[in-house]
C-alpha cells in the first residue's frame, strides 16, 4: 500500500492525466468441492478460531449524500493510496455521494485538495485508540468505510467485536442494571452479532454484517461506552450461546426485547417458517416484566396510517398464500391468528372490491413496521374504532397493547428483575433460550 501525503499526492494527480477515479485490485479464489452443509461447518469452524476479538462489520448509515469526517492523526485510504502518513495527518474530509462515486475535500491546515473516486473510502486514525467522527452522529472506533452506491454511500464502522459490545450496551439496555442481567444481556449480544457474521459470510458480496437499528442491534457508535460496559464485556468474554449441531459450536440467533408481558413467542410464529428456532424452540413463560415501563400502552391510528401499512407489508411480500393484491377501497382490519398471550401472528386488511369485502393477509410484524415500531409497540393488542371528526375520514383506530418489541428471545426487562431476585446470568439464560447451550468458544 502507497502512503502519501497531500504534496506527494498532488505530484501524483499531475503526472496522472486520466480521471481522478482509483479502481479495487482484483482477488480470485477457488472453493473446495465439497457439500454445502461441509462447507458452512467449516465456516462456522474457522470464523471460531479467529483471533480473539473477531471483527464486526456494522451499517451505521444507508444511501447518506453528504458528511464530514475527521479524527486523531486522521488517515484517509482506497485501493492502492493511503493519505495522511505519519506526521502529515489530515484535518478532515468532506464527502458528497452520488452517481456511484465518492467526491471529497481533503483538508490539511490552509491546504484543500479535491478528488474522488468510485471505490470504497476508508478513514482510521493512526493514533492507538484513537477515535473517529463523523458529522454530528458521534465517535467510532477503529475505521469508517464509505461504499458508494447509486443513491449515495452506505457508511460501514469496522472494528473488533469486544468493543462492538461495549458500545452497545448502554444504548440496548443499561450498566445502571443489576451485573447478572446485564452479563446476560451482553453473551446474547455477543451471540446474536457472532451469528450475523457467519450469516453474512455467506454471501461474498455484502460488505457489512449487522445494521446499527432496532432491525439487528442498536449502535450508536463509542459515544456511550463506560467503565462498567468494559467491566461487564470483558467478564463475560467468549462466552455465548449455542446449538449443538453434529459436534459443531454454533452460535445461535439470540434474539432480544424490552418486555414480553407474559410470554415469549418463537421466531416461526413471528416471522414465519423459515426463521431459526435454534435457542428458541418453544415460548416461555415470564412473570418478571410486570414493572416495565412499556407493559400497557395505547395509540390512536389513523384510517390512513392502517391502510398505507397494510399495502407497505403486502407490497413487501409479507404475506400469507392465499393473498391476493387487493386495489379496491379500504374498508377495514381484522385480527386472524393470536396466541394464548394475546400476541397476533396475522391480521387481514379488508378492500370492497366490486361490491364485494375481500381480505388480504399479512404477518402482524410486517403490519407493525409499517405502522413503526415505536408507535406500535408490540402485537398483543387491541383495537376500537372510534369516532374522530379532525381525523380522515371522521374515524379513528383507538390501539390498546401490553409489552414492547417482538417478544422472541430474551425479555430485557424480565431479565432484569430475574438479576435483582437473584438470578445468576447462567439461570437468566437458560430461562429465555431453554434450548441453548452456555459455551466458551475458546
Amino acid at each position: 500500500m502507497t502512503r502519501l501525503g497531500l504534496c506527494g499526492l498532488m505530484i501524483a494527480i499531475l503526472l496522472n492525466s486520466g480521471p481522478s477515479s482509483w479502481a479495487a485490485p482484483q482477488q480470485l479464489f477457488s472453493m473446495p468441492r465439497i457439500g454445502l452443509s461441509e462447507f458452512i461447518a467449516k465456516i462456522r469452524q474457522d470464523l471460531l478460531r479467529q483471533p480473539l476479538d473477531p471483527q464486526v462489520r456494522i451499517r451505521i448509515a444507508q444511501n447518506m449524500t453528504q458528511a464530514s469526517f475527521s479524527g486523531e492523526q486522521l488517515v484517509v485510504s482506497t485501493p492502492g493510496i493511503t493519505l495522511g502518513r505519519a506526521g502529515e495527518a489530515l484535518d478532515s474530509v468532506d464527502v458528497t455521494c452520488r452517481d456511484g462515486k465518492i467526491l471529497m475535500v481533503l483538508r490539511q491546515g490552509s491546504a484543500k485538495i479535491p478528488l474522488s473516486t468510485q471505490s470504497p473510502l476508508t478513514f482510521e486514525s493512526s493514533k492507538s485508540q484513537g477515535k473517529l467522527s463523523m458529522s454530528a452522529s458521534g465517535l467510532f472506533r477503529e475505521k469508517l468505510t464509505l461504499h458508494p452506491t447509486q443513491s449515495g454511500c452506505d457508511l460501514i464502522n469496522t472494528l473488533d467485536l469486544e468493543k462492538y459490545l461495549i458500545g452497545l450496551v448502554n444504548a440496548e439496555f443499561s450498566t445502571q442494571w443489576n451485573e447478572e442481567a446485564v452479563g446476560a444481556q451482553v453473551i446474547a449480544a455477543r451471540t446474536y452479532a457472532l451469528f450475523r457474521v457467519q450469516e453474512a459470510s455467506l454471501d461474498s458480496d455484502r460488505y457489512f454484517d449487522l445494521e446499527s437499528t432496532v432491525k439487528d442491534q442498536v449502535y450508536p457508535g463509542a459515544g456511550k461506552e463506560d467503565d462498567v460496559a468494559q467491566r461487564s464485556v470483558e467478564r463475560t468474554r467468549s462466552w455465548i450461546l449455542s446449538a449443538s449441531q453434529t459436534g459443531v459450536v454454533s452460535p445461535v440467533q439470540a434474539f432480544y426485547h424490552s418486555t414480553c408481558a407474559g410470554m415469549t413467542q418463537t421466531p416461526q410464529k413471528v416471522w414465519g417458517p423459515s426463521r431459526s428456532s435454534a435457542g428458541n424452540k418453544v415460548p416461555v413463560r415470564c412473570s418478571f416484566c410486570a414493572n416495565s415501563p412499556q407493559i400497557r400502552w395505547e395509540v390512536e391510528l389513523t384510517l390512513n396510517e392502517v391502510e398505507a401499512a397494510l399495502k407497505q407489508a403486502e407490497a413487501l411480500k409479507q404475506v400469507s398464500s392465499n393473498s391476493q393484491n387487493q386495489s379496491g377501497k379500504f374498508v377495514g382490519i381484522r385480527v386472524l391468528e393470536r396466541d394464548i398471550n394475546g400476541r397476533v401472528s396475522r391480521v387481514a386488511g379488508q378492500w370492497m372490491v366490486n361490491g364485494r369485502v375481500r381480505e388480504t393477509p399479512v404477518l402482524a410484524t410486517a403490519f407493525r413496521d409499517g405502522i413503526g415500531s415505536q408507535r406500535l409497540k408490540s402485537t398483543i393488542f387491541e383495537w376500537q374504532l372510534i369516532r374522530r371528526p379532525s381525523a380522515p375520514g371522521g374515524m379513528s383506530y383507538l390501539v390498546s397493547g401490553r409489552g414492547y418489541g417482538h417478544g422472541v428471545g430474551m425479555c430485557q426487562w424480565g431479565a432484569k428483575t430475574m438479576g435483582e431476585k437473584g438470578f445468576s446470568m447462567a439461570s437468566i439464560l437458560k430461562h429465555y433460550y431453554p434450548s441453548a447451550i452456555l459455551t466458551r468458544i475458546r
